[in-house]
């Protein structure tokens, strides 16, 4: 949230149903932060297309001038 690198990797997570942002570089564990939905549309109104992204689902883009794609998670996709 503090940072300048937009988001090119959302993950709605099958376990909780949390909703994960990731810039292109890796997440390290202590650079992550707890926010509301509607700070990270603040920041790139895109992302609230993704709204309806089903839980175990990721949606991602090369960056910020390409449209999101939206899959299965992988590890959900094995699971079947």
């Amino acid at each position: 949230m503090s940072g300048d690198d937009p988001v090119t990797r959302v993950f709605h997570d099958v376990e909780d149903g949390a909703w994960k942002f990731h810039e292109p570089d890796e997440s390290k564990t202590e650079d992550l932060t707890y926010v509301c939905f509607h700070h990270i549309v603040d920041k790139d109104a895109t992302i609230e297309g993704l709204a309806d992204l089903p839980i175990g689902w990721c949606a991602w883009r090369r960056d910020v001038t390409v449209p999101w794609v939206r899959e299965l998670t992988v590890d959900d996709a094995d699971e079947e």
